[in-house]
């Protein structure tokens, strides 16, 4: 597995646990808080029953601001959430949740119906939201995190790309990386390193280029001298020397071009011809 496959792992398991984590303690703060509200509202509405049973409407508007319960001008609707009922001998009790996420305490006594607010509750449940807030900047600061990491690393597929060109006989493959981190050095010594064996391997084709070339004039003038001398047992020993010598030159210069070329001729024989070949090269008076 690459590293760039492994980073990504790591990075969706650390943004899975993140989401599970921020969920479920979003989860558990939000019955907490709504446990809460419930036992809150429960006893402000035993208060407002008997309000409404005895008090003036201004009696129980007063006593209401001294609860910190504020009336709501919107109606009761349907997106709203049920999150407690109770009837009651008169009415009944309902405490609701709205789509901002607002608690309100819904109380019908006979024809007499309040929506109410705890404004004073509801600034106090602003620390959720900002928990909630806080958990969407860990999980936002975690994915820049991962890009910059996969910034960082991207060098790494130039070098490895211009490495395996090198491999396959393109030696003036250089990586072009211009950062200053370690990765960076890695990229320069790849390319020193890289320019020293191009340098050596030039230098090693124009030597065998040079020598095997310089080498058939020579060996060429030598057969042309044996030819000229009389028949003798000597003459065919020299000129099959020079033979010889002319073959491994040729077989060099061909060494040579399969290793530019990078292709080579696979064959099968038997170890017999091979034997025999090499007895018939011995330079030996039969």
């Amino acid at each position: 597995m690459s590293i760039f496959k492994k980073i990504t792992l790591l990075f969706l398991i650390s943004l899975s646990l993140m989401v599970v984590i921020g969920y479920q303690t979003d989860k558990i703060n939000t019955q907490r808080v709504e446990a809460l509200i419930t036992q809150k509202y429960l006893q402000d509405a035993d208060k407002i029953f008997s309000w409404l049973a005895t008090a003036t409407p201004d009696e129980i508007q007063k006593r209401l601001t001294a609860l910190e319960l504020s009336p709501i001008a919107t109606p009761r609707d349907a997106s709203m959430k049920t999150i407690l009922m109770q009837p009651h001998s008169f009415g009944e009790l309902t405490i609701l949740k709205s789509a901002d996420s607002e608690y309100l305490l819904y109380i019908r006594y006979m024809d007499d119906v309040l929506l109410l607010s705890d404004r004073q509750l509801q600034k106090s449940l602003q620390d959720q939201w900002l928990f909630n807030i806080l958990v969407l900047l860990d999980i936002a600061v975690l994915v820049i995190i991962f890009f910059i990491i996969l910034k960082m690393l991207s060098p790494l597929k130039e070098i490895i790309s211009k490495m395996q060109a090198f491999a396959k006989g393109k030696y003036q493959s250089r990586a072009e990386v211009k950062s200053r981190d370690e990765i960076g050095e890695v990229a320069r010594t790849y390319n020193m390193m890289a320019q020293d064996l191009e340098d050596l391997i030039t230098s090693r084709q124009e030597l065998l280029r040079d020598v095997g070339h310089e080498l058939r004039t020579p060996i060429a003038k030598g057969l042309f001298a044996v030819d000229a001398l009389e028949a003798s047992p000597s003459k065919e020993i020299i000129h099959k020397a020079f033979s010889e010598l002319e073959r491994l030159i040729s077989e060099l210069l061909e060494i040579e071009k399969l290793h530019a070329m990078k292709t080579l001729k696979l064959d099968t024989f038997k170890a017999e011809t091979l034997i025999l070949e090499a007895l018939s090269r011995l330079i030996l008076e039969d």
